[in-house]
This record gives structure tokens, C-alpha cells and sequence, in this order.
């Protein structure tokens, strides 16, 4: 065969090596294609996941697309941080959960409830995982080195003295001036408003209602005259929404002021309306407590290493503290405070021990008095 020939043949035979080659790549590439997981956002992950819930008949359901608001920024009436809602949740990473969580304990949520979130967010990726959607591979990591793993919250029971909530109370009042350092460094006061004065006395009222209650925050702040009885002012029906059930709950004299003086003036269906007309679950009042907790000192670092941080959520610490430690039952508590389980409640049993002691001590001297040790008396 001439050289030129067997060049051509040769050329030829590498062309179609060459495109066998590249066929081959393209088919499985198309194959790749085929099979390849398919893309979802966070938002349609916890959207499907909120959906299955329904579908299920969950309980958890509402408490969750509450969280899916909130992940995203979106909370009504509220600034809180949020994660974009373009975010894919392959591209999903610890890092992001963790800035999520500083975030929400810098704005004064219980860590109980960020958890929540945090548990929610990890149960629509596994969710949407078990549909075939891509996701980060270690985040259903079951191992307990996974750095998608939520830690167990052991937060203390951080509760109130009566002269800690004595002070707060003087703090929040509408009538102590305000003021605040200018440039030049003069103390300068805030002018009195009525509109200034009905939204401090507001975060007052509530303050006081959710430490006498025992109410959680999204119940009181939710509370609505037709709950209330009134004009008698004995009592408040609350319903509980992480419970799904009402319970009666007695009404101290303190809050029938309260109550009575708003009653008076109420032009609203809700006990506590916000500036929008909606209900008092803003971010402002919530934030406007805590400060106030701040600025008396209660979270300062040796008191929060000590007893743990203050936050609203304390104020129904501080009422189920307080009852257990006039002598109130465990049950009773439990009662009142709406605990779904005697376990929640049990928290706080400690603290029965000083009254349990002296009611003890009571019913010893009533069986044997102190005279009846001391024999007949001498005549003189």
C-alpha cells in the first residue's frame, strides 16, 4: 500500500476512534443528565415539608409555617433576620445555621425556640432528600460528630426575685423620664408625648400581665376582650396555641387593675393592639423588655453564667417560681401554665422544698407543741 494510502487509512482510523470517544462521553453525559437530582430552594423545602404536615394532620403544622415566615425575614409586625429566600438547600451550609441562630438570640428568643427552627429547617431537607432533591450529603448525616446535628438545649431555669421584678416594673414605668446622652455629652430629655405614654405604659401592662398570668408571649399578646371577664375582672380564658387548649386562668389584683384601665379605653377587640390594628406581637414590645432587663442588670456575664439570660420567656418562669414557692402544687401549676406534661412542670419542683420544710415543721408542733415538752409550771 502506497504511504500516502496508509496515512489516510490511519487518519481515518483515529477520526473514528476519536468520535467513538466523544460519542461515548456525550451518552453519558446525557445519562448523567438524566438521572441527575434535581434543584430545590430552602422556601419550596419547607413549603412541601409544611404541606406533608397537613396533609397528615399534624399539630405541628401552624407552629411550623410560623417558623417558615420567620427563617425568611418575613415575620408580620417584626425585623428579624432571614435567610435569602432564593437559597438553594444544596448550597445550604452550618455556617448559615449558625449565623441564624446568633441571630435569633441577639433578637430574644429562648433557645428552646430557636431550636425549633433549627429542627424544622433539618426535617424539610430530609424531606425533600427523600424525594430525590439535592442536598448537602452531611446534613442527614446521622453520626453524632455531623455538624448539621442540633445540640440539645440545656438552658437554666432563669426566673425573677420579687425585688428583681419590683425594679423592672419601676424601670418600665411610663412615668420615669427618659433621656439620652447627646454629642456633646449632655443629658438630654425625651419629650413627653401621649403617644409616647400610652406605648410605654403598653409594654408595662404587658409586662405585668405575662409575669401574673404565666402566659406565653404569643397567648397574652394574642388575648382578646371576649376572654375576659369582665367587669368582674376575676378571671381570663387563654387559649394555648403550642397546646391547642384553653385553660382558665385566675386574676391577681394587680392585673385586674390592668385590665380594668384598659377595658375602660378599649376601642379594640384585643386586649393589647398594636400600632397597624393587629395584635401586640411586634418585635418592638419583645425588644423594649429585654433591654430593660439588660439595662437593670440582669444579664450581665457573671449573673447570666450563674442563673442564665433573662429573656420574656423568664416572666413565666417567674410565676410558676413564685406559686410553687407560696405553696402551690405541682399539679396546680401545671394547671395554670398549660403544661402539656408534669415533666415541664417538675422544673420547678426544687423550689417547693423551703415551703414544703416550714408546712412540715407546722404539722410537727401541731402534734407536739413546744409547752407540752416543758413540764408543770413551779409555783413560786
Amino acid at each position: 500500500m502506497p504511504d500516502d494510502q496508509k496515512r489516510a487509512a490511519d487518519t481515518a482510523s483515529i477520526r473514528a476512534e476519536a468520535l467513538n470517544i466523544a460519542l461515548g462521553i456525550i451518552s453519558e453525559a446525557a445519562k448523567q443528565a438524566d438521572t441527575a437530582e434535581p434543584e430545590i430552594t430552602l422556601k419550596e423545602a419547607l413549603s412541601r415539608h409544611v404541606d406533608n404536615l397537613k396533609r397528615s394532620k399534624r399539630p405541628s403544622a401552624r407552629n411550623v409555617t410560623a417558623l417558615v415566615k420567620k427563617t425568611f425575614g418575613n415575620l408580620k409586625g417584626a425585623e428579624v433576620y432571614g435567610l435569602p429566600s432564593d437559597l438553594k438547600v444544596h448550597a445550604l451550609t452550618p455556617a448559615m445555621l449558625e449565623d441564624l441562630a446568633i441571630a435569633r438570640s441577639k433578637e430574644g428568643y429562648a433557645p428552646q425556640t430557636i431550636a425549633h427552627e433549627l429542627i424544622a429547617i433539618r426535617a424539610a431537607v430530609n424531606y425533600v432528600a427523600a424525594l430525590g432533591f439535592r442536598f448537602p450529603s452531611r446534613m442527614v448525616t446521622r453520626g453524632s460528630h455531623s455538624p448539621w446535628r442540633i445540640p440539645a438545649v440545656r438552658q437554666k431555669t432563669r426566673y425573677l426575685s420579687s425585688d428583681e421584678w419590683q425594679r423592672l416594673y419601676a424601670f418600665l414605668s411610663p412615668e420615669r423620664p427618659l433621656t439620652f446622652t447627646s454629642r456633646s455629652g449632655n443629658t438630654v430629655r425625651v419629650p413627653d408625648t401621649p403617644e409616647l405614654y400610652r406605648s410605654r405604659q403598653d409594654i408595662q401592662d404587658l409586662f405585668v400581665v405575662l409575669t401574673m398570668t404565666g402566659g406565653r408571649w404569643s397567648e397574652v399578646a394574642t388575648l382578646t376582650w371576649d376572654r375576659v371577664d369582665a367587669p368582674n375582672f376575676k378571671t381570663i380564658r387563654i387559649y394555648g396555641r403550642k397546646t391547642h387548649s384553653e385553660r382558665m386562668v385566675p386574676v391577681s389584683a394587680l392585673v385586674t387593675d390592668v385590665l380594668k384601665r384598659r377595658f375602660d379605653t378599649a376601642t379594640a377587640k384585643l386586649v393589647f393592639p398594636g400600632k397597624s390594628g393587629g395584635d401586640a406581637r411586634s418585635q418592638h414590645a419583645r425588644t423594649k423588655i429585654i433591654v430593660a432587663m439588660d439595662e437593670c442588670g440582669f444579664n450581665d456575664p457573671d449573673t447570666v453564667a450563674m442563673h442564665g439570660r433573662a429573656t420574656v420567656h423568664s416572666l413565666r418562669h417567674t410565676c410558676a417560681s413564685w406559686l410553687i414557692q407560696a405553696g402551690a402544687g405541682i399539679a396546680e401549676v401545671q394547671d395554670m401554665l398549660g403544661h402539656r406534661s408534669l415533666d415541664m412542670t417538675l422544673r420547678y419542683a426544687h423550689l417547693s422544698k423551703g415551703a414544703t420544710a416550714i408546712k412540715m415543721a407546722r404539722m410537727l408542733d401541731a402534734v407536739v407543741p413546744l409547752k407540752a415538752t416543758q413540764g408543770p409550771e413551779q409555783s413560786s
